[in-house]
């Protein structure tokens, strides 16, 4: 870092030496800066008479070698933190003396070499590296605010967490309970609906036998509902297994014809399969590929507009050596935006 240029410095000089004040004094006249210096004895007068803060530089003379003295520069740093501190030494020699605070005062000066061509770039040096210190410690002060409000923050952040996760679980808790209780007295009026509508309690016209189709069909529906609501609980468990094994195609639509087709009745839909009996054996889980078709037809069904055809087609690709499965509908079609979100996990 190149050295500013000082226009005008207040300097607090700590020497009870003659010849030290005299050095400093003929050095500071010398000095391209503007100097105002006071010069007192010791340092508990500097501190219990003057406000240190009015100073921009503090230059202490040569500490002698008994103990006591320099002890006394050694608590230059903590008791005047904020101010740049450029200490004279007898010589060369005396370095060792400061080892204990080389990282506290700016500048160490034989008396020897004070010039004031040096002490000028000493003052620039110490208020200087000061500056640079004093930054240092304002931004690691912030640094570690920041770090105090960081790991708050994670603290809270895992206690949310810890809450959304327990809640996650009694959602899946409560999805499993009311799903299974819900599938025994629904398996029970299905099969009385069918005992019903096949006549075996008595004699049902075409009207009944209409209105129990559409209840038959609502009861599908809810059974439906309540198979995906497991099979989400299963696919977050990470639970949700697939049994894939050699399948025909023909067969896996001709199970679910019957069912679509009583659904297309009753929401008064026109519904055509064009199923080959030839098609190839596909490798694949038979009952989510029924899942996942009787999905694809009912959304036909929902989307179509009264006496709307809906077709369900099959067909063998031999360049890709594939079965294509697929629903026809004269439906409104999906908007570009919605389709980015078609294959989107559990997407709104």
């Amino acid at each position: 870092m190149g050295t500013c240029c000082l226009h005008s410095v207040r300097v607090l000089v700590l020497t009870d030496t003659l010849s030290d004040s005299d050095l400093v004094r003929s050095c500071l006249a010398e000095t391209q800066a503007k100097c105002e210096f006071e010069q007192l004895g010791r340092l508990e007068q500097a501190l219990s008479e003057r406000d240190v803060r009015q100073y921009d530089a503090l230059i202490v003379g040569a500490p002698g070698r008994e103990p006591t003295e320099v002890e006394e520069t050694h608590r230059l740093p903590a008791r005047l933190a904020e101010l740049p501190a450029i200490v004279i030494t007898d010589s060369d020699d005396q370095e060792p003396c400061f080892d204990a605070i080389d990282t506290t005062i700016q500048v160490h000066v034989s008396r020897y070499q004070l010039t004031g061509h040096t002490l000028d770039r000493s003052l620039q040096h110490a208020i200087q590296r000061q500056h640079s210190q004093c930054e240092i410690r304002r931004l690691t002060s912030e640094l570690k605010a920041r770090e105090l409000r960081l790991d708050q923050q994670q603290i809270a952040l895992a206690e949310k967490n810890g809450r959304l996760g327990q809640l996650h679980k009694t959602g899946e808790l409560f999805i499993d309970n009311v799903s299974h209780e819900f599938r025994t007295p629904l398996t029970v009026i299905k099969d009385y609906i069918a005992l019903v509508r096949d006549g075996l309690a008595g004699y049902v016209n075409d009207e009944q036998c209409r209105m129990l189709d559409i209840a038959a069909v609502r009861a599908d529906d809810l059974g439906q509902m309540i198979d995906d609501l497991l099979d989400i609980s299963k696919f977050d468990a990470g639970l949700l297994g697939v049994w894939r094994r050699n399948c025909c195609v023909t067969d896996i639509i001709r199970q679910m014809q019957l069912a679509l087709e009583r659904k297309a009745r009753v929401m008064g839909i026109t519904f055509e399969v064009n199923c080959p009996d030839h098609l190839p054996q596909v490798y694949c889980d038979a009952e989510q590929v029924s899942h996942i078709v009787g999905n694809l037809v009912f959304n036909a069904f929902r989307c179509s507009a009264d006496s709307g055809l809906v077709q369900l087609w099959a067909a063998e690709n031999a360049t890709d050596k594939e079965v294509v499965i697929g629903v026809t509908d004269r439906g409104p079609g999906i908007d570009d935006e919605a389709r980015q979100l078609i294959f989107q996990v559990h997407s709104d």
